[in-house]
């Protein structure tokens, strides 16, 4: 509420600069055309700047009040005398009140109104009005016809009302900026108005409307313009329904950004028993119904039966299609009196039902969260409320819970709260117990509900249920005849117990952290896990045997340990046995419950050493580091934690974004060669590529004079035809990181959502247990069963039907096996699943699917051409079988039909001279979900969205603590995973028995102590990189991956955004190679000398190749390196004689410009050129470090000189691999690199075309030699 007056004015500012700078476009160019038309030239061709119809700005407001004060505001840049302002006063008169109406909420005394009520409603709240605005270089004319106008401001009712009158919304189809104000009071409005609006924007219009079609802006007439308007939503908070319009309306090609709030638990009065009473639910369809059942069933009654409960209750509604069920629930089952305060009742009917209320006449009131939000009244008689679900603002939460109070004499003991809610509540319960809060109540739902889905299993739905200590545990009671006993079926909610250091070295300040790895550690029973606790032990006294059911995994076995422990406590000789089970499915579940096993000490003892390890290790670090830096730098305030974990995650991210930073790149060039032929098919006829067998050669010398020996030839001869069977292997079965790799890649969802996604289907009995490292099944695994569950999908039923009958081929067997769960399967089948849920069970069951499926089988023909002495091949594929591809989609194979080729076959074909910019490739992988998590949350790394792909930057912080530890120099890096993949394998230890839980902490511990000490002593290190990062002294995280941002923002809305840059091969600078006598090619043969016979400098050179085998790619000139060398920092894609191209890269913006031609460079005498460079400013054919010639910027003796000390010696070379005298890397005997510069396999062409030539048939052609100018962008 307080920012928004200063977020209207700045959205204000950016519409009238988008509408002014296009009215100055239009008027630009109306000029240009009467100029050519006034002096008989052609029109202009570039005057596309309009759209359909003129209004380009939208703004949707809930209430005539929000117009005026969005008005003010543009008038306000608007201002009279300068601007005329037409048609003002009718405006204020039919948009603010009547002259002698009062105000009653902006003149009642403060506190009489909640402050954020009478912002909404003061002022005129009429909902339904519309008003063109029309601005000119003078005047603001309101009141303008819509299609005469550039800004139009309306409610969704009154734009409805308009569209459907006039049968049209032509008006709409140009709408570039659309600005939706108080998107959350419009929820509370009829939400259908804003999405039928939304529904009609950026339609291809109906009429012309006497439109210029010359003019229109091409993606109008393509139907893109959906994808270029920018919308903006502004939103007190978020509900399920502007989710839902951010996620399915909001389709800007530069993608979309969403803010997020971190909530505080909001302020109740003390001592006020808040009971938040959660029920299971599958998915959001039923959610309705599951949650009007438990109430009906489980709720109601019991208060129904509660002397104290069964008055003076009130239940607030906050959906109005559930406040019409319960009223008529009410009115038809229950018995008891009630009232009804709803948003439609008249101001008499209100009264009537407060009083009688209040009054006692009337025991509930049902109460809707419309209603409060419109009037807002005080509700008197209150001593029990429930919430029939969060309601929507967290302020109604307070305020229905201070209600009690204005009675007299009420204390916080005589309240009784009971708020209703699942786990799709989530936006809305996080506004009430805050972020953390709700994460807390979600997920204490979660194992009870796998107790009660064990339960329905067992029981076959023939169970009782208790109540317990703890409100969201159970206890649930059933006879099993097949283990003839009772059984009492309880949950936890995870680890029962908490380690912490005694009182003596609990306080921060109270020991030195160096003592901390010696402290004692205590175990306790968390306090909110008491009452949990106890109905273990109660349980306990009456039972004979304990059967731990929990997650089957190392975790799982340590709480185990620790109810078992719980449970002896009560009960000494009680017998502890275990089940084991990957899914919760019948077989399995019954499986468990008759053949249980012992509980593994090993595993659970192994949990425990990590956990005391971990606890010593993290808070000695994190004491070092935050009671050391937070004194010396004012902007650390947090706590500046340290894990054993999260800090190797922290170096991995910090090592990756530095590979980006330094990462120069360099131009290489490879040969194109291509033919058009009809396919032996009979098809039109297509272009074959040939890939050159050299791959590309970063030497433009030695390319250029291959390219010109190819072009001597003068046919091009097919060496060799191959074909053979070839197979697309079918996927291995799902591990748990494949699951995650696929679900960032794939499906982009991040992968601690993926893995949070698996987990709810487990629990839901939709899937196996997702938390597994084996890719293999077992031999006696059950396939059929599984995949005849799969047979009723209506998208992948009939490819499992065929699996059946025929089509099923045994899984592949994979490396790994922890010896505890299968691969990741489906279970069940699960057809009213919606969301990223229904995408990742989508994707785990046709991978599975695919898995029992067969290799897809395809016939490869490879042919292998010889022209001018270079080879290339070109590969063809016939699939034909498809096999498991018909079912897993993400997998591509497909047809590349050759045309008939036969050997020794003779053709003329087009060959190229193509160069690309080696560039960065380089990316974060977020696949350790949890400690990525954890080092975002510690704000060490930053996340930055490009599209729907997440980058993680480290922060200034994470930097300097990385670069720290570094400096220190220690033998295993405390930022690196070595010194904790060492503590995992210790740990395995404590689980295989060749180590106790004793000799791996004390192992461990005396390590960490060891680097603990010297860190303390060179601590210095870490506060001057820190301080560097952070004052400013050292490169910040100001790495931007190609976040693409148009500086001219003239041509931000007008021109369509640039496609980014195909990704390229990495690859480290190279020296170019001077010979000084015969070499040895890489055949370890004397090479060939040969003369360069094209007309070009080079003409007469001699230089070296290999004569033995063709395919070999040695090559060096016998004098040394060309006179003209040049070195380029970045190519277009595709060059053209004075064309110019421009993208954002990595934060620098890169402009180019062509139109010289390599010919034209190789053949101008040296005047010619000295005119190149003066009117380059550059140094043509030279260095770019140094400005020398003779050499590139890759192998300049200035660069990077400090690890390039010996590049000269007496002899005149010296070796860069063996250090030895007389000869270069690329010909050193003691390798087989040669002088070849391929950076790629056999194969691998390149990645895209620039600076091509437009040669054919053999001629001499023209290979445009780009030129480039950089420009550097601070950020």
């Amino acid at each position: 509420m307080d920012t928004h007056p200063s977020l209207r004015e700045i959205l204000t500012l950016h519409a009238l600069n988008h509408i002014t700078k296009k009215r100055r476009r239009v008027l630009k160019n109306n000029e240009r055309i009467a100029h050519a038309s006034k002096s008989g030239a052609e029109a202009p061709e570039d005057v596309q700047d309009q759209g359909f119809t003129r209004p380009s700005v939208l703004i949707l407001l809930p209430f005539r009040s929000f117009a005026l004060r969005w008005l003010d505001a543009l008038i306000a840049y608007t201002p009279s005398p300068t601007y005329q302002i037409e048609n003002h006063s009718r405006f204020q008169a039919e948009y603010g009140l009547p002259p002698s109406a009062i105000d009653k909420l902006a003149t009642a005394d403060p506190g009489t109104y909640p402050p954020d009520h009478v912002e909404m409603f003061k002022g005129n709240v009429d909902d339904s009005f519309r008003v063109g605005v029309k601005l000119t270089r003078k005047s603001v004319k309101l009141f303008s016809e819509f299609y005469g106008c550039d800004l139009i401001i309306a409610s969704p009712l009154g734009l409805r009302m308009s569209i459907e009158k006039e049968n049209s919304a032509d008006f709409l189809s140009s709408i570039e900026i659309l600005i939706v104000d108080q998107l959350d009071a419009l929820t509370m409005q009829n939400w259908e108005h804003l999405q039928f609006v939304f529904s009609h924007l950026n339609q291809l219009p109906k009429e012309s409307h006497d439109v210029d079609f010359s003019r229109i802006k091409p993606w109008y007439l393509e139907g893109h313009a959906p994808y270029l308007r920018q919308t903006v939503l502004l939103s007190a908070y978020e509900t399920p329904e502007t989710r839902a319009l951010f996620n399915n309306c909001l389709k800007n090609v530069a993608g979309k950004v969403r803010t997020e709030r971190k909530w505080a638990p909001v302020d109740v009065p003390e001592g006020i028993d808040q009971n938040f009473v959660q029920f299971d639910c599958g998915n959001s369809k039923e959610e309705p119904d599951k949650r009007f059942e438990y109430f009906t069933t489980q709720m109601l009654p019991a208060i129904l039966k509660s002397a104290v409960q069964s008055i003076n209750t009130a239940i607030f509604i906050p959906s109005s299609f559930d406040f019409i069920r319960v009223q008529n629930y009410f009115r038809k089952n229950v018995g008891a009196s009630f009232a009804v305060l709803s948003e439609y009742a008249s101001n008499q009917d209100i009264s009537r039902a407060r009083q009688a209320f209040f009054g006692g006449k009337k025991a509930f009131l049902l109460i809707s969260e419309r209603f409060h939000f419109f009037r807002r009244y005080k509700i008197r008689g209150i001593r029990n409320l429930v919430f029939y679900g969060p309601p929507g603002h967290p302020q109604f939460y307070t305020e229905f819970l201070s209600y009690p109070f204005l009675d007299e004499g009420v204390e916080a003991s005589d309240i009784t709260c009971r708020v209703l809610y699942s786990k799709y509540d989530w936006l809305r319960l996080e506004r009430i117990a805050g972020t953390e809060g709700a994460s807390e109540l979600i997920k204490r739902g979660q194992k009870p509900s796998i107790a009660k889905a064990i339960t329905q299993i067992l029981s076959g739905g023939q169970f009782s249920t208790r109540p317990t200590g703890n409100n969201y545990t159970k206890n649930f009671d059933f006879d099993y005849p097949q283990s003839n006993a009772f059984f009492t079926v309880t949950s936890v909610s995870g680890h029962l117990m908490e380690y912490n250091f005694h009182e003596t070295h609990a306080k921060w300040n109270s020991c030195d952290p160096l003592a901390l790895f010696d402290a004692p550690i205590k175990t306790f029973i968390k306090d909110d896990l008491k009452a949990i606790a106890q109905n273990l032990r109660n349980e306990a006294k009456r039972s004979q045997r304990l059967m731990i059911w929990t997650d089957c995994d190392r975790e799982g076995e340590n709480i185990g340990a620790e109810i078992a422990d719980v449970c002896r406590k009560a009960q000494r000789n009680i017998v502890v046995k275990r089940a084991r089970f990957s899914a919760i499915i019948a077989q399995q579940i019954h499986n468990a419950a008759q053949h249980p096993v012992e509980l593994d000490m090993a595993q659970a003892k192994a949990v425990e050493a990590r956990i005391m390890l971990d606890l010593r290790i993290g808070s000695a670090f994190t004491r070092l580091q935050t009671l050391n830096l937070q004194p010396r730098f004012d902007v650390l305030k947090e706590v500046i934690s340290y894990g054993p974990c999260q800090f190797p995650t922290l170096g991995f991210v910090v090592s990756r974004y530095n590979q980006v930073k330094e990462f120069v790149p360099e131009l290489f060039w490879y040969i194109f060669l291509s033919l058009s032929r009809q396919s032996s098919s009979g098809r039109p006829a297509e272009e074959t590529v040939f890939t050159w067998r050299r791959g590309h050669m970063f030497e433009f010398d030695a390319a250029i004079n291959l390219y010109e020996a190819v072009l001597d030839a003068p046919v091009a001869r097919v060496a060799k035809v191959t074909t053979k069977d070839t197979k697309k292997w079918k996927p291995l079965p799902l591990t748990t990181v494949e699951l995650q790799k696929a679900g960032s890649r794939l499906l982009k969802i991040s992968p601690k959502k993926v893995l949070d996604i698996a987990e709810r289907l487990y629990q839901q009995g939709f899937l196996s247990y997702p938390r597994t490292e084996t890719d293999q099944f077992d031999a006696q695994f059950d396939f059929m069963t599984l995949i005849g569950k799969q047979t009723a999908d209506t998208e992948w039923g009939t490819f499992a039907t065929s699996l059946q009958n025929g089509g099923f081929g045994t899984p592949r067997k994979g490396k790994k096996d922890d010896k505890a769960h299968p691969p990741i399967h489906p279970t069940a089948h699960a057809p009213a699943l919606g969301g990223d849920e229904k995408r990742v069970y989508e994707y785990i069951a046709r991978r599975f699917l695919a898995c029992c499926s067969k290799d897809a089988l395809g016939w490869e023909t490879t042919v292998d051409v010889e022209y001018g002495s270079e080879y290339f091949y070109a590969t063809g594929l016939i699939i034909r079988e498809r096999n498991y591809l018909d079912v897993f989609t993400y997998d591509k194979w497909s047809d590349k039909e050759l045309p008939n080729f036969q050997e020794g076959e003779e053709f003329v074909p087009t060959a190229d001279l193509v160069t690309l910019m080696d560039k960065n490739g380089i990316g974060t992988d977020a696949t350790i979900a949890q400690h990525i998590q954890t080092v975002v949350d510690r704000n060490y790394v930053i996340e930055r969205m490009q599209g729907a792909t997440k980058y993680l930057i480290p922060s200034t912080l994470g930097i300097g603590l990385v670069e720290g530890y570094n400096e220190i120099g220690f033998d295993r890096s405390l930022s690196k995973p070595q010194l904790r993949r060492e503590t995992e394998r210790r740990i395995v230890g404590i689980c295989e028995g060749t180590t106790t839980m004793h000799e791996m902490l004390t192992e461990s511990i005396e390590q960490y102590k060891e680097m603990f000490m010297r860190t303390k002593i060179e601590f210095q290190k870490l506060v001057q990189s820190v301080g560097n990062r952070i004052q400013g002294n050292g490169n910040g995280a100001d790495l931007d991956i190609d976040l693409d941002e148009d500086d001219d923002s003239d041509q931000y809305w007008d021109d369509p955004p640039q496609p980014p840059p195909p990704p390229q091969p990495v690859r480290a600078p190279r020296s170019a190679p001077v010979a000084t006598n015969v070499p040895m090619c890489d055949c370890k043969v004397p090479a060939v000398e040969r003369t360069v016979t094209k007309e070009s400098v080079n003409k007469g050179r001699r230089f070296y190749c290999c004569g033995n085998v063709p395919s070999c790619t040695f090559f060096l000139f016998a004098d040394g390196p060309s006179s003209v060398s040049t070195s380029f920092q970045a190519a277009s894609s595709t060059a053209a004689s004075g064309s110019k191209s421009s993208w954002r890269r990595a934060g620098r913006m890169f402009q180019l410009w062509t139109g010289r031609t390599l010919d034209d460079l190789l053949s101008t005498p040296a005047e010619a050129r000295q005119e190149l460079r003066n009117e380059f400013g550059q140094h043509l054919g030279a260095c770019f470090t140094c400005g020398k010639e003779g050499h590139m910027s890759s192998s300049c003796p200035h660069k990077n000189a400090d690890r390039r000390t010996n590049q000269t010696h007496a002899s005149g070379i010296i070796c860069f691999t063996c250090n030895e005298p007389g000869h270069y890397s690329n010909a050193c005997p003691s390798t087989s690199a040669g002088l070849s510069r391929s950076g790629s396999k056999a194969g691998k062409r390149g990645r895209g075309r620039g600076a091509k030539t437009a040669s054919s048939r053999g001629k001499k052609s023209q290979v445009l030699l780009p030129r480039m100018i950089i420009r550097f962008f601070v950020r």
